[in-house]
């Protein structure tokens, strides 16, 4: 919308293009900064599985850092997804499943990773959304299994494998929409090389006609009427 505002602006004669070429610039940039802290995306297959598994340590850094901090997780990511009732609605379409049959499943990635246990936990299927702890299960050094509560404002939403869902669900906007973005600056560097180049070959094309007219005066002895001169005829034609 800035862009098409400053275009109608630089109709005018009065309009300078620096504002206008300085916002391109910054546009191109914020574009590749998109773009680029998005390019690190994207699931692994689970053998048997038509999902994918998550993990918070395959997106890039900036990404990373975005759920790293436990208030804002906490605050604005986490409550987001459990007010969407993402596994509500998971629990309520496949409730007559059974585990078997949710491996079948095309599962997104908020309903594999933030609705169920990761699969290292082993735990006893019970229902989509309720899973039971092994009594005799170690989770010792498995910190995510005992995140895990059966509790549908808890379930698996302060497990890694869900932050690395929202993750995937955030980089593939943010890889749109820098793509998107990219598309608007990228038509006025166009439009800039296109008219470069056009000037260049206007420029080309008066030095070479500049050398062919020189080459004829040197050649008749005479010179060439130019363009609203009166018709000067050359001897012996």
């Amino acid at each position: 919308m800035i862009n098409t505002f400053l275009c109608l602006l630089s109709a005018s004669p009065d309009w300078q293009m620096v504002p206008r070429l300085f916002w391109i610039a910054v546009l191109t940039a914020f574009a590749i900064f998109t773009v680029a802290v998005s390019s690190n995306r994207g699931g692994k297959p689970i053998p048997g599985r038509p999902y994918k598994e998550y993990r918070v340590e395959w997106y890039s850094k900036w990404m990373q850092h975005k759920v790293s901090d436990a208030h804002h997780w906490d605050t604005y990511y986490k409550t987001a997804i459990v007010q969407a009732h993402v596994c509500t609605k998971f629990s309520t379409q496949f409730e007559l499943d059974i585990l078997d049959a949710i491996h079948t499943r095309k599962l997104t990635p908020f309903q594999s990773s933030c609705c169920m246990p990761p699969e290292d936990c082993g735990f006893n299927f019970t229902s989509p959304t309720v899973w039971v702890k092994p009594e005799s299960g170690n989770y010792t050094d498995m910190v995510d299994c005992n995140r895990w509560d059966n509790d549908p404002n808890t379930l698996c939403y302060d497990v890694q494998t869900c932050k690395a869902a929202f993750l995937q669900d955030v980089t593939t906007q943010y890889f749109i929409s820098g793509t998107a973005l990219f598309a608007s600056p990228l038509k006025e560097w166009l439009a800039i090389l296109g008219c470069g180049f056009l000037c260049g070959i206007m420029m080309c094309v008066g030095t070479l006609c500049e050398t062919i007219i020189g080459d004829l005066r040197r050649c008749f002895g005479r010179g060439v009427a130019s363009s609203g001169d009166d018709y000067i005829p050359i001897e012996g034609i």
